[in-house]
């Protein structure tokens, strides 16, 4: 058995393969962040409380850093050391130097060989912008300047050989689903010369637009009071609009006719009772279609109720059949699934009825990824249906109940991230240790990162911690250094760090500060004076941190202030260059 770059392991499954090595061999390759004996460094101020009790002895800070966020692979290590024994094969060309003299490299290399920040042990040049932070208003502008970085650092190199591609970076947030809308927004906004390819990586899937998101809408609106606008934002889903042969075009048309329908909500009359409501036909999805196919049966100059009292949908003038056909035919399935989940069904039945939806509501590509999420999707409903089977399958349920079961199975993104052949967006810890070119991390906010631990007062876990528990805090910080030590040649820190309302500043994440606060004297000579060592200080520190304006329109991004400061969006540079000209 071989076991590749696990992160951690719990107790309980150490005690296992510790059972099983005494009937097979079994290899571990553990990702060590030191090249050097490093179990026994302790953080500045743990080293403060030991040598208070006077039990320091052995003990030392090493590198600040290390000290400070490695404390779970610590842990971890002792873990696998007690239950096999200090057995580790450790190879010299396993803990290669970083190459290159940039400020991120000397960096990586003073953790991998234990050396501590020492004033005046790291060099920063003018040009080095291998490591910044950057601060700004919000998570949008983030993304926003995020997106500038990369657009000059593609541009930097023509070199195809040497020149970065989108499949090289990684753009890590610590909250993936508040970040996915905006990373869509402001991506997918961007025009076809600053096009840059992104995928959102180990997102829920219910979230996507493919067939867990189309079930799960489709599942919320039979349980709801089937307002207009939710039946056509269903019908606008990628899935359903292929499957009842619509495009974009004819939807727009067949918005127009819904509202000119007067339909507004309700499936009939018997759906409006069901809800406790007075149970009026008019308005109701039933009524509209009427009115509809009214205005196609008769002439445009009919003013008089005819037939059921009804008149034909004003301004609806000569429908085409086929789009006329198509919504009538999304109406219909609509109502049948309303009637057919309208009392409560057992398991047998409930299988049948959701297998049904997938060829009733979706259609998919036959040579599209969303051909494998379909599958996904439908394995996910087989799973839930099997496990109400071994429940009870003669037990009839509700919708409401088998909706929160399906809703809990999809929402588990289950495979977490993995790297793509464009720009990679992905929660923090789902590809921490994985070398990228270029890692931006986003969000590093006060009390976004690392997260709050508030265990529930009858955690006994949190009583009576034990080697091995999970610490979310302690997770966060090692997940940070794996991504410090992955970046090849760029790390992109960005945080929130002033109201977009007030601009008053806002504090950035501790780990931001613990960095900085290593990291900055470590580039100031020691032979200073207190006074010029404190200047010094402050101006390194304003290289490494830049503060950016509220806007993506505001001049300093034009008039090269600070060569840090640029962007590539051409339709504000000539906005701005036609207001300088009317001045």
């Amino acid at each position: 058995m071989h076991l590749f770059a696990l992160p951690s392991i719990p107790p309980l499954y150490v005690e296992w393969l510790h059972a099983m090595a005494g009937h097979m061999e079994i290899h571990l390759y553990v990702l060590n962040p030191c090249a050097e004996y490093w179990a026994d460094i302790v953080s500045e101020r743990r080293l403060a409380l030991l040598a208070e009790r006077g039990e320091d002895a052995g003990h030392e800070v090493g590198n600040p850093l290390l000290a400070a966020w490695a404390g779970s692979t610590r842990t971890y290590f002792a873990t696998l050391v007690e239950a096999f024994g200090d057995h580790q094969e450790d190879d010299p060309s396993a803990f290669p130097a970083s190459p290159g003299d940039t400020l991120l490299a000397q960096l990586q290399n003073r953790i991998l060989q234990l050396e501590d920040l020492a004033p005046g042990s790291l060099s920063l040049c003018s040009e080095d912008r291998s490591l910044e932070v950057h601060v700004c208003h919000s998570l949008t502008r983030q993304l926003e300047v995020v997106v500038d970085r990369l657009l000059g650092l593609f541009a930097a190199d023509e070199d195809p050989a040497t020149r970065l591609r989108p499949c090289d970076v990684l753009i890590a947030v610590p909250e993936l689903e508040t970040a996915a809308p905006l990373v869509e927004a402001v991506f997918a906004g961007l025009p076809e010369s600053r096009r840059i390819p992104y995928s959102i990586s180990g997102r829920a899937r219910r979230h996507s637009e493919g067939a867990a998101r189309t079930l799960s809408d489709l599942l919320a609106l039979a349980d709801s009071r089937l307002e207009a606008d939710a039946v056509m934002a269903l019908l606008a889903l990628p899935l359903v609009l292929r499957r009842f042969d619509l495009d974009a075009e004819r939807l727009d048309r067949l918005r127009d006719w819904v509202s000119a329908s007067g339909y507004r909500w309700g499936a009939d009359a018997a759906h409006r009772e069901r809800l406790s409501l007075p149970g009026a036909h008019s308005n109701t999805l039933e009524d509209g279609m009427d009115r509809l196919l009214l205005a196609y049966l008769m002439p445009a100059t009919q003013v008089e109720p005819v037939l059921t009292g009804q008149l034909p949908a004003a301004g609806v003038l000569d429908p085409p059949a086929q789009d006329l056909a198509a919504l009538a035919a999304y109406s219909d399935a609509l109502l049948a699934l309303l009637k057919a989940t309208a009392a409560p069904l057992d398991a047998s039945s409930w299988a049948t009825l959701l297998d049904g939806l997938f060829d009733g509501f979706m259609a998919a590509q036959t040579n599209g990824s969303d051909l494998e999420e379909l599958a996904q999707t439908r394995s996910t409903v087989r799973d839930v249906c099997a496990a109400m089977r071994r429940a009870d399958a003669t037990v009839a349920r509700p919708l409401s109940v088998v909706r929160a079961a399906l809703e809990a199975a999809l929402t588990d993104p289950a495979r977490g991230g993995v790297p793509t052949g464009s720009v990679t967006v992905a929660a923090l810890s789902s590809l921490r240790g994985l070398p990228f070119r270029v890692i931006c991390i986003l969000g590093l906010d006060d009390g976004v990162f690392p997260h709050v631990d508030r265990p529930a007062d009858f955690d006994l876990m949190a009583q009576v911690p034990r080697p091995g528990d999970r610490q979310r805090r302690a997770d966060d910080r090692n997940v940070f250094l794996d991504h410090l030590l992955a970046a090849g040649e760029f790390l992109h820190l960005s945080y929130t760090g002033f109201s977009d309302r007030t601009n008053a500043p806002l504090p950035a994440s501790a780990i931001v500060d613990e960095l900085l606060d290593a990291l900055v004297p470590a580039t100031v000579s020691a032979e200073l004076t207190a006074e010029a060592r404190a200047k010094a200080c402050e101006a390194q520190r304003a290289r490494l941190v830049l503060a950016h304006p509220l806007q993506p329109f505001a001049s300093e991004y034009f008039l090269n202030v600070d060569p840090r400061l640029q962007s590539f969006d051409t339709e504000l540079a000539e906005a701005l260059r036609a207001r300088y000209r009317r001045d």
